[in-house]
């Protein structure tokens, strides 16, 4: 195994400074006090600004072209008004007593609408231009049904979970799942399989696809002291390509590394 896929930089509050990727090319990221990105610059060296209000919540951002993106919020933390493009586009917000989105206003002052069921489920969508786009619920919440602009159905089933997705042609893909709710085998509409195997703490260890190819994942062990804490420790493709993956003290990604170079 040789190279390295990227490091982070970081400073002493755990924030990333410095992103290199294995060409050698970096993104640069500068903060506020309170740890808020306030600048970006990417390998090409173009600077992205991000401005906040008193409240905390990003209100403008600015990249190297000088065109500006503004925002305003409600005490609620619900966006208001965004311009866009140096303020050539400009979208309003309107909210419900529950603050859920129900209109959104372009310049020309076309409106986008959003209706709700009694459940706060979000029932239907109609566009600038009319176009209705219609979903209904179970008592649950899961989404049984969704009708497109031009009246396609997609139709979704529910057991241990979502078990079947229905296309408006009505090919199903499978879900089956163990008693943890977890996906065990996918099968698309071709009857396709993909597998799923897990370890005790539910994470996926290996993968296995139609074909029989085998991708298999290890987590945290005595082999990798810096992802004790469970993370991803490698992959290794079905081809025995691996990837390693190490962490600093605190358990955050730090470096890949990529047996291809």
């Amino acid at each position: 195994m040789h190279g390295r896929y990227f490091d982070i930089e970081r400073d002493e509050r755990g924030l990333p400074l410095k992103v290199t990727g294995q060409n050698g090319r970096s993104t640069t990221f500068t903060y506020d006090a309170a740890g808020r990105v306030t600048r970006t610059t990417s390998p090409d060296g173009r600077e992205k600004r991000f401005g906040y209000d008193a409240d905390g919540f990003m209100n403008s951002v600015r990249d190297g072209s000088l065109a500006e993106q503004r925002y305003t919020y409600d005490r609620a933390g619900r966006v208001l008004a965004a311009e866009l493009d140096g303020g050539v586009n400009r979208l309003e917000h309107y909210y419900d007593d529950a603050s859920s989105r129900t209109v959104v206003t372009d310049a020309l002052g076309r409106a986008s609408r959003m209706d709700y069921d009694g459940r706060g489920n979000l029932s239907r969508f109609t566009d600038a231009l009319g176009n209705k786009t219609a979903m209904s619920y179970d008592k649950a919440g899961h989404l049984l049904e969704l009708r497109d602009a031009i009246g396609a159905v997609y139709k979704y089933e529910y057991g241990l979970g979502l078990s079947r997705a229905i296309d408006p042609l009505g090919r199903a893909t499978r879900y089956e799942r163990d008693e943890d709710l977890r996906v065990t085998r996918l099968i698309d509409p071709m009857g396709r399989g993909t597998s799923f195997t897990y370890d005790p703490a539910g994470n996926v260890t290996q993968a296995r696809n139609p074909a029989g190819f085998i991708t298999r994942f290890a987590y945290g062990s005595g082999d990798c002291a810096s992802c004790a804490g469970g993370q991803l420790a490698s992959l290794t493709d079905p081809k025995g390509n691996t990837w390693a993956f190490n962490y600093d003290k605190y358990g955050r990604l730090s470096d890949t590394a990529n047996p291809l170079g």
